[in-house]
């Protein structure tokens, strides 16, 4: 009895020991004896597994570092850096994140196929990400992970489609970046939600994994010469952390996946749908300055459309229709560890959230003109259901067809129905100015594919239209136009 008792404490002593290493290896030279104690207080009753979630910088007692969630013995003992045991914990992740390692080929390769330089980069990258993290997400180690925005590899005509060529070092690197991020947020506890449990093809889009995040050919033919390898038409990535600190700076983060795309949809009631020809390198020049896809960092800040044909005072956060509304979110929430699935519905571009089993009606929703305009209202209550989604354009939407289609973008305009927004009334304000019976009005116009008017009037809109409009001072209070 006494042996084994010496034995087992013999075993503590030396985790401890192995403990109090591997820390230094990490910079924590400080670290408090009283975390490391309670740490292995729970080590003598489970010797399985170390935790290192919570070990206290003894001078700044308030501050929590966030180690990975899991360190068992092994990845002490063989001191192993935090990806590669998350590695060894969680070898599953390992095929999720996929490397198309030439421009001469489709082939993907896995971690442990990489070349070690590779891998070195990469354990470098979450170093690096974990420093300006715990830095206040001031400056970036070495100055930043890529341009912003990204040299385009094509000279572009001003008719030709708005694409990024990338280069096999940069398309190197925006993959090692945004990799790097997502799996370093997720070993240091950055979100309160986890990647554990999605669907492969999930992990993979969030990783850039999927094999048409790079495409291999230039799918437009009259680009000349067309250039090889890595090709983008849909955003120009802006850095991980430039996307992380836009999440932090408009309080985007919340406690749970569904607040927080709601708090997202919040924010884009402020983009605007552009003008002109869509899709070309001169359009989007004229809109962001860029020729190729618009740069994710300008449309964050906004920008001054320059078009001559066209006069929109001011900055104003553009954005490429419903097909670039949905590469936006899935851009901006990939960081957040959030999958939006893009799905085609009549032609639209729409967004299917598989964490949250919830759609938008059409990607244009968040910046539909009721929804731009008062009263504000909880952004979740854009999300539709499965069953919803289904009941109005069948079990399979992306063979939706007929009448079905008349559903696109709903959601905003049975919102409508129910908050009155502003930008109704001043439709309604219009209609009498005008002199307009109900049925010829701009409001029985903007219901037409889903609501008759026998439909509004049995809903006696038009009663509680012209109600709201007296309580709230008359048509001169519903002046502006969304």
């Amino acid at each position: 009895m006494l042996f084994k008792k010496s034995h087992r404490l013999s075993q503590v002593f030396l985790s401890v020991l192995l403990t109090l290493s591997f820390a230094a290896r990490l910079g924590l030279a400080n670290v408090s004896w009283n975390s490391v104690t309670a740490v292995f207080q729970k080590s003598t009753t489970t010797q399985k597994k170390l935790s290192f979630e919570r070990i206290q910088v003894s001078e700044t007692p308030t501050a929590v570092l966030k180690k990975p969630r899991e360190q068992d013995f092994f990845c002490i003992l063989k001191q192993l850096h935090p990806v590669d045991c998350f590695f060894h914990l969680h070898p599953e992740f390992q095929d999720s994140i996929l490397w198309r390692a030439s421009s001469q080929t489709t082939n993907r390769i896995s971690w442990p196929d990489w070349e070690e330089s590779y891998r070195d980069e990469f354990r470098k990258a979450y170093d690096d990400y974990v420093q300006w993290y715990q830095g206040g997400m001031v400056s970036f180690p070495g100055g930043g992970e890529f341009a912003d925005p990204l040299p385009n590899g094509l000279t572009l005509a001003d008719d030709v489609s708005a694409l990024l060529n990338l280069s096999e070092k940069d398309a190197w690197v925006v993959f090692r970046s945004y990799a790097a991020f997502i799996l370093t947020a997720e070993i240091e506890h950055w979100f309160p939600w986890s990647l554990a449990g999605l669907e492969e093809a999930d992990l993979d889009d969030v990783f850039l994994s999927g094999y048409y995040t790079f495409l291999t050919n230039n799918p437009d033919s009259n680009i000349q010469p067309p250039g090889t390898g890595y090709f983008l038409r849909e955003i120009t990535p802006a850095p991980p952390t430039a996307v992380m600190k836009f999440l932090r700076d408009n309080n985007i983060i919340r406690a749970t996946q569904e607040e927080t795309v709601a708090a997202l949809l919040n924010w884009m009631k402020r983009l605007n749908h552009i003008s002109g020809a869509l899709g070309t390198a001169l359009n989007y020049f004229y809109h962001w300055g860029y020729r190729g896809p618009p740069p994710l960092s300008r449309i964050f800040v906004g920008t001054q459309m320059t078009d001559p044909e066209f006069s929109y005072p001011g900055i104003r956060n553009w954005i490429h229709a419903c097909f670039g509304s949905t590469y936006f979110m899935q851009w901006v929430l990939r960081i957040a560890h959030i999958p939006a699935r893009q799905v085609w519905v009549c032609g639209h571009s729409t967004v299917y959230f598989p964490t949250l089993k919830k759609y938008l009606s059409h990607a244009d929703d968040p910046y539909n003109s009721y929804n731009k305009s008062p009263p504000d209202f909880p952004k979740t209550e854009l999300l539709v259901d499965i069953a919803t989604m289904k009941a109005w354009f069948g079990s399979d939407p992306t063979q939706a067809s007929g009448v079905q289609c008349n559903n696109i973008g709903r959601t905003p305009q049975d919102l409508a129905l129910k908050h009155l927004p502003d930008y109704l009334l001043y439709q309604y304000c219009e209609d009498l100015k005008d002199g307009k019976s109900h049925g010829e009005g701009s409001v029985a116009e903007s219901f037409k594919d889903v609501y008759s008017v026998a439909d509004l009037e049995a809903l006696k809109l038009w009663g509680k239209l012209e109600q709201k409009l007296q309580a709230g001072g008359g048509c001169a209070a519903f002046s502006t136009s969304y």
